[in-house]
């Protein structure tokens, strides 16, 4: 495997009710070593999506990674199906389907990876989070950061 040269953490987990739960620990427990507070609770959110998305979808492990890149944290989680994220038309009242539009949202870039397979995964999907607090403030374009988005959950 090629060693990435920014700060980086991995855990993997199984594709079980719990881990997505375990990933938003994992995720809080880096962010809180690095002391990139700003950043942790868009990234818990976002970790929370992505693993349970592999949770209800891929059903298989996945690898849980955060790599520290400058003024941007990279969350990635990679698993082993092929098949790629499909946003989905959703009403009102859909109890589901509004993942890609969240990560849209809440992200300052994300994408999906096919180059995994040197850690054995199939793909992987990214998202970048500022690291400063100023700079997760809504743009143009709409975007949400996590304390915006569970204050929205919570009213």
């Amino acid at each position: 495997m090629v060693s990435s040269p920014y700060p980086s953490a991995v855990h993997t987990l199984d594709a079980a009710s719990d881990s997505p739960g375990q990933a938003r620990r994992f995720v809080r427990s880096v962010l809180t070593d690095w002391q990139i507070e700003a950043a942790e609770d868009t990234l818990v959110l976002l970790v929370s999506e992505l693993a349970t998305n592999v949770v209800l979808h891929a059903r298989t492990g996945y690898d849980v990674v955060l790599e520290q890149r400058g003024d941007v944290v990279r969350l990635t989680v990679r698993d082993d199906s092929a098949a790629g994220p499909v946003r989905r038309r959703t009403g009102l009242r859909s109890a589901t389907g509004r993942g890609l539009a969240l990560v849209q949202s809440m992200s300052s870039e994300w994408g999906r990876t096919d180059d995994c397979h040197l850690a054995g995964w199939a793909k992987g999907i990214w998202v970048e989070v500022p690291t400063s607090a100023d700079d997760q403030v809504a743009g143009d374009e709409g975007e949400m950061y996590g304390a915006d988005w569970l204050a929205l959950l919570e009213s």
